[in-house]
Parts: structure tokens; sequence; C-alpha cells
């Protein structure tokens, strides 16, 4: 029994201290180098989303905005070619359309296709809201354009909703490091988190 007694006890003291390593590792904050940006969206265009329409060439037609339509189509000139479905497609399939339709008629006039789009920032930011879209939009580029962040912001816990699911990423890392800085896309939702203490 006088070997028994000491040799437990070790064994009970290096499972306690296991013990302890595993919960300590299993509650620590999760680190920068576990956020990683998330997949780039469809980017599909849908029913709402606001399109800028340039002609360029003989007889062109002025630039003007659509809305894409409950029914999923925009019409745009000339009315020849109808009505041309939008939703389910991306900018450049848009474009590529309209311009084979339009070929048919008139050989000489180019179509270009922009996006007026908007994503949504809110939480721990000074002017949250609905925002316009830039092309090649970062993280910290839509947390400036919102105002920056409050004094009670969690720069580590960005929450990113795209296209139904929820990402976590982290401006701090960001900051640090330019090449971790993610993109944003239209109608992302950017929610800021705040700080426990």
């Amino acid at each position: 029994m006088s070997f028994w007694k000491p040799s437990f006890a070790v064994g009970l003291h290096h499972l306690i201290i296991a013990l302890i390593v595993a919960l300590a590792v299993g509650c620590q904050p999760i680190g920068p180098d576990s956020f990683d940006c998330p997949p780039p969206p469809r980017n599909a265009l849908s029913a709402g989303d606001t399109l800028l329409i340039s002609y360029r060439g003989p007889g062109a037609p002025e630039d003007f905005t659509v809305k894409i339509g409950e029914d999923g189509n925009i019409s745009v000139p000339p009315n020849e070619i109808g009505p041309i479905k939008a939703q389910g497609k991306t900018i450049i399939q848009l474009q590529e359309e309209i311009q084979t339709a339009i070929n048919l008629y008139y050989k000489q006039l180019l179509i270009s296709v922009s996006d007026i789009r908007f994503f949504y920032i809110s939480g721990e930011i000074n002017r949250p809201g609905k925002l316009q879209y830039q092309e090649n939009l970062t993280l910290l580029a839509a947390i400036a354009a919102g105002g920056d962040f409050t004094n009670f912001a969690n720069e580590n816990n960005i929450q990113l909703i795209r296209e139904g699911k929820t990402y976590t990423i982290n401006a701090a890392k960001a900051k640090l490091h330019p090449e971790s800085d993610c993109r944003i896309y239209p109608k992302d939702n950017i929610i800021v988190k705040r700080r426990i203490f």
C-alpha cells in the first residue's frame, strides 16, 4: 500500500493538470488566425436591385437607371428587344445578354451595365445603416464609411451575414495585416458586436 498511494496521487495529479489544460484551451478566446475571410457570394441579381445602363455609339440613348421588377425582368431600349430576365444573373451575364439582343438591331450600339447596390452595417458603429456599395470595398473601408467603431466595439468579433450564412471576421487583425482585410460585397450585412468589458 505504501507504493500504491504515491503513484495514485501522482496519476490523479497528472489527470487534474490535463483537465485544467484542456479546459483552458477550450475556453480561451479564438485568436486572430482563426478568423478567415468568407467565400465570395454568387453575386446574382435579384428583384429590387437597381442598375445603371449606359450606351455608346451612334444614336445612343442617355444613361439611365432601372430597377429589377418583382417578376425579375428589366426593360431597356431599344423597345424591339423586349423585357430581359435579370434576376439570378451576374452583371456580366446580363450585360452580355443585352448586348447580344441589341446586336440583332443595332450593330454599333454598345451597352454597359453596372449596379447601384448596397451593403448594411449595424451594431457598435457610429453611423449604422444602408450604404451604397463601392467597387473593391473591404471590411475596414466599410467600417470607415459607417463612421468608424464606437468606444464599445469588439473589433475582434465582427459578424458578416452573406447569402444567409454568418461568418466571424477580425477587424483588428486586418489593421495589422492588410492582406486579411476581407472583401465586402453588395447585400452583405456587417454587425459590429459589443465588447463584454
